[in-house]
């Protein structure tokens, strides 16, 4: 049963017009359309294959060259509106948008291609506001570890719109961090990802593995959404120490980590990540994991509304946080777990739907120096698993378990270990009528009998 992906309404839309000059028919005008504004572009830059020039708005030829960087940096530097049109630009330098404001930059389409040729970042955008990119593609960039597809450091109101990163060497999109600024610091503010896609980052499997698709570090205010992150060498998406970050009716698949991570890794963790709408599957580890630091009482996530199949290990893993909730959910075919709490508190896993996973439905549990307690699980349906349905395990206490749905999972619908842990008003009976429903729809709790 598919989660129907949730309506997107575009923060951005920008498109691109040529229209003929009445003096001059070989020469045209470009005209950016964005947010219901019509902006001339200064210049277009193109391509016969060999060689990289840009035409002025007023016709004139200018930095006609062998090297594309040099000549989109050289537009960069003298105007704020380029458009780059259909064609393969061959970038040895990056493309530098450094203490910048106001750039529309854009493209004919994926068949605009920045191709990189000496293992320098993309692009990099840096100490800059309120930049657009969009309707262009990126390949070959970067070198592993030390430089990205597309690098964001210290700037605010950056817009991604329809932008593919394929086959780059490292991370296709990094919201990054400047070692200068004080540690735990945000680095960047309010970046948007509007239909955009990252895949085989990585994909030669240099060592060490390395490759996200999108990687949000120390930044603040994200949205990703309508975007696609898949077969990446290391995870999908990876959100470390950063607030207020929106993943939203995107698809991550196939990548070779886990699908969506975010980490803990500084003195000022990860709050405010909100994670709904997706479809998230076939990863080589675990869907959505959550956590991985000292446990924090901040409220770290809400895990809401994604359909989460078929990744190797768990559907959903909170391992050392505090105050996540995961509802609404439709999480099945997993590997493992369909939802583990581990060393973790006081979250909420309510009203999903948890079927199919090859070993238990939900599984709670703790160690001698994280206990897991006052988690509550409600209203979920948990049917055919390959173990339990619910399970408390070691060191895990002060639990509640209330009116769910427990159903045909065969070591035991329900297991509890903590003495004080609450089991209420759950129905776990299962006749032969129903039985023989579920073997026949396994999943489908919601569809009454005939």
């Amino acid at each position: 049963m598919k989660i129907g992906v949730t309506a997107i309404t575009l923060v951005l839309a920008v498109s691109v017009v040529l229209i003929a000059s009445s003096s001059q028919s070989s020469i045209y005008s470009v005209y950016v359309v964005t947010g219901g504004r019509i902006l001339s572009a200064t210049y277009t830059i193109r391509t016969n294959g060999t060689h990289y020039w840009a035409t002025r708005y007023d016709g004139r030829l200018l930095w006609l060259s062998t090297d594309a960087s040099h000549v989109i940096n050289s537009a960069i530097m003298n105007d704020t509106s380029i458009y780059i049109a259909e064609g393969t630009y061959n970038i040895p330098s990056h493309i530098d948008i450094t203490e910048k404001n106001d750039i529309l930059f854009t493209g004919s389409g994926f068949s605009t291609i920045l191709n990189g040729t000496r293992g320098q970042h993309g692009i990099l955008i840096r100490d800059s506001s309120n930049i657009t990119l969009s309707n262009l593609a990126i390949t070959n960039a970067g070198s592993n570890y030390t430089r990205w597809a597309i690098e964001i450091e210290a700037s605010t109101d950056v817009f991604f719109d329809n932008v593919r990163s394929f086959k780059n060497f490292e991370s296709g999109f990094r919201v990054g961090w400047n070692p200068e600024m004080v540690s735990g610091s945000a680095n960047s503010k309010r970046i948007h990802f509007i239909n955009c896609i990252s895949e085989w980052s990585n994909s030669t499997g240099a060592s060490p593995r390395y490759g996200d698709g999108f990687d949000v570090y120390h930044a603040e205010d994200v949205t990703i959404i309508g975007c696609s992150s898949r077969y990446n060498e290391n995870v999908g998406i990876g959100i470390y120490d950063s607030v207020d970050v929106r993943v939203q009716a995107s698809e991550i698949v196939g990548n070779c980590y886990d699908g969506i991570v975010a980490y803990n890794r500084s003195e000022v963790p990860s709050t405010n990540v909100q994670i709904s709408g997706n479809s998230i599957h076939d990863n080589m580890r675990s869907g959505v994991v959550i956590g991985f630091g000292p446990p924090t009482d901040n409220s770290w996530a809400v895990i809401n509304d994604n359909e989460v199949y078929s990744n190797l290990q768990r559907g959903v893993l909170l391992h050392g946080v505090n105050n996540c909730e995961i509802s609404n959910n439709c999480i099945h075919d997993n590997g493992w777990e369909g939802i583990g709490v581990v060393r973790s508190s006081r979250n909420t896993v309510q009203g999903n739907r948890i079927y199919l996973n090859q070993r238990n439905g939900v599984w709670i549990y703790g160690d001698i120096d994280v206990s897991s307690t006052y988690n509550l699980v409600e209203n979920n349906t948990v049917t055919n698993n390959g173990k339990y349905g619910i399970r408390e395990g070691v060191y895990a206490d002060y639990n509640q378990i209330i009116q769910n749905t427990a159903l045909n999972n065969p070591s035991g619908n329900i297991s509890t270990s903590g003495s004080h842990t609450i089991v209420r008003s759950n129905n776990t009976t299962f006749s032969i009528a129903r039985a023989l429903h579920y073997r026949r729809n396994p999943g489908l709790y919601d569809r009454p009998l005939s």
